[in-house]
């Protein structure tokens, strides 16, 4: 700029992309001025510091087994959960609430807490229930829920994969059917609610006794 007056300021903006996550370090700005009588000035400001946080994407697959039962015997529902994300997932919390006709197993909690899930990691918390009477059974999709926060805010999300069969004995399922595994990608965006948590809903499941 060609000059600048008596008691006058300027402010100049710059923007920088993001690239990667972690602390930033901005060296200061320094700034050269002549004064009237032609003498060179210096100046610096201060440097700072940025902290970027990444992004936790939690990828979800499931599986049911065995995929057809009678009553009274077991089945295990069991959860992979992968961090796909650039950012750690934050006090992660799985909570499985069955209808009336599926029982957990003795001892089995309904609530899983499975702590910090860093990016590239995955764990896999495991349900077991005991089906109580015969007939079609259906788990809604929001009762299993995974719930997750980060560091610097917390999401909030709600999602609900496809409906699909889990068979009894008496109904053979085509060998071209999903036998009770889905996949998805949680959608990270982008409403912000303070204080909340992000929750992910696996699919609803159909369980048929005999």
């Amino acid at each position: 700029m060609p000059e600048l007056l008596p008691q006058a300021s300027t402010t100049h903006t710059y923007d920088f992309k993001v690239t990667k996550t972690g602390t930033i370090t901005i060296p200061p700005a320094k700034v050269t001025y002549y004064d009237e009588e032609g003498r060179l000035y210096e100046e610096s400001s201060s440097g700072a510091t940025v902290t970027v946080v990444g992004t936790p994407a939690l990828e979800v697959t499931h599986s049911v087994n065995p995929p057809e039962a009678k009553v009274g015997e077991e089945v295990e529902v069991s959860i992979t959960i992968t961090n796909t994300g650039d950012g750690t997932a934050d006090n992660v919390r799985v909570t499985f609430t069955p209808p009336m006709e599926l029982e957990p197993k003795e001892g089995q909690p309904t609530t899983v807490t499975l702590g910090r899930i860093t990016p590239g990691q995955k764990k896999m918390p495991k349900f077991y229930l005991i089906a109580n009477e015969s007939g079609e059974i259906t788990i809604p999709g929001d009762s299993i829920v995974i719930e997750y926060s980060r560091k610097d805010l917390q999401l909030h999300l709600q999602k609900k994969l496809l409906e699909f069969q889990l068979l009894g004995e008496h109904r053979r399922p085509h060998s071209e059917q999903d036998q009770g595994r889905g996949v998805f990608q949680a959608e990270l965006g982008r409403e912000v609610f303070p204080r909340e948590r992000s929750k992910t809903f696996l699919p609803s499941h159909y369980f048929s006794y005999v």
